[in-house]
């Protein structure tokens, strides 16, 4: 439908378009995963870890950001997929979720997408019982689909044992 302007009821205006998400995508293990730009504070070229005693099994340990010590959550791990070596092309994405900052361990960073709202729906995973709250949901793209994460669900355990939080 066409509203009349206001200003001018003999003047048809056309509806803005629906604004776009700026998705910031990377790959892991072949894969195009993204997270909303508003999520993302920074990328890093990996530059190695500090090991963490008593850390999940998906984090790799630590690194320093400006004097700041952060968490690293490595995504094929955190995703239950063959872990690799780290090499030139990997990337720490950092994030800001509801349970602090930490650094995404990724293959490497691809571009930043916008997407309007038209091109996302919910995560597949919800059909099979779950991704465990991972994935919040599926975008098309020109390049094919981007799995958008959920970077408050990448930390601590699983949703079945929030009684053994790690504690970032």
């Amino acid at each position: 439908s066409i509203d009349m302007n206001p200003f001018n009821p003999h003047q048809a205006t056309t509806p803005e378009p629906p604004a776009e998400r700026q998705v910031v995508t990377f790959q892991t293990a072949g894969t195009v995963y993204g997270l909303e730009i508003d999520a993302v504070q920074e990328l890093l070229a990996f530059d190695g870890f500090t090991p963490l005693p008593e850390s999940p099994p998906y984090s790799p340990g630590t690194f320093d950001l400006r004097g700041l010590v952060v968490p690293a959550v490595d995504l094929r791990l955190r995703l239950g997929l063959e872990s690799r070596e780290y090499n030139r092309y990997t990337v720490i994405v950092v994030i800001r979720s509801a349970r602090g900052m930490f650094g995404l361990v990724v293959d490497k960073v691809s571009d930043v997408l916008g997407l309007t709202p038209d091109k996302f729906q919910s995560a597949p995973g919800d059909a099979l019982g779950g991704t465990g709250g991972h994935i919040a949901s599926v975008a098309h793209s020109e390049a094919g689909l981007v799995y958008l994460l959920n970077p408050d669900r990448l930390t601590g355990t699983d949703l079945e044992t929030p009684a053994q939080d790690p504690g970032f």
